[in-house]
């Protein structure tokens, strides 16, 4: 979501609002300001699982990667040939 206020306003009230659980998927992840609030989430007893591109999740997005892990979410690297890209 690149220079997309409204948009990145949007997701951090879904976070922030969400009370039994947050199913991420996403192709390269490297904003922290969703990690801290996933990681939020989970504090306040929100289910949180995120996937992420198998090839980004060992490369541009490996630090979000091993964050989550850390934080106890749960956290998978996608398995198909293909691209995680929506």
């Amino acid at each position: 979501l690149p220079d997309n206020k409204e948009a990145d306003q949007r997701l951090e009230e879904l976070f922030r609002s969400a009370q039994k659980s947050i199913n991420v998927a996403m192709f390269t992840w490297t904003r922290m300001d969703f990690v801290q609030e996933l990681m939020r989430a989970a504090q306040r007893g929100v289910k949180v699982a995120a996937v992420i591109d198998r090839h980004q999740g060992r490369g541009a997005g490996a630090h979000v990667v091993k964050i989550l892990a850390e934080s106890s979410i749960q956290t998978r690297l996608s398995r198909g040939q293909g691209l995680l890209h929506y």
